[in-house]
């Protein structure tokens, strides 16, 4: 990953992903989607997946969850 490939715009969400994630119940998650994180801040999730993909690029899609 270039420095480059990350912008302002994504760093400036990065923050709201943690705060929203760190404030969910440990117990109740191994995985959790985009989709959720999204519906959560009220973003969209294919903003949420390319923000998580140019920060880390670990994420993996492990098939479609109701939430």
């Amino acid at each position: 990953m270039s420095s480059s490939s990350v912008t302002k715009a994504t760093l400036g969400r990065v923050p709201h992903y943690l705060k929203f994630l760190k404030e969910l119940p440990s117990e109740s998650f191994k995985y959790v989607s985009a989709t959720y994180i999204a519906k959560g801040l009220e973003l969209g999730e294919v903003q949420v997946r390319k923000d998580l993909n140019a920060i880390s690029g670990e994420g993996k899609q492990i098939g479609r969850a109701h939430v």
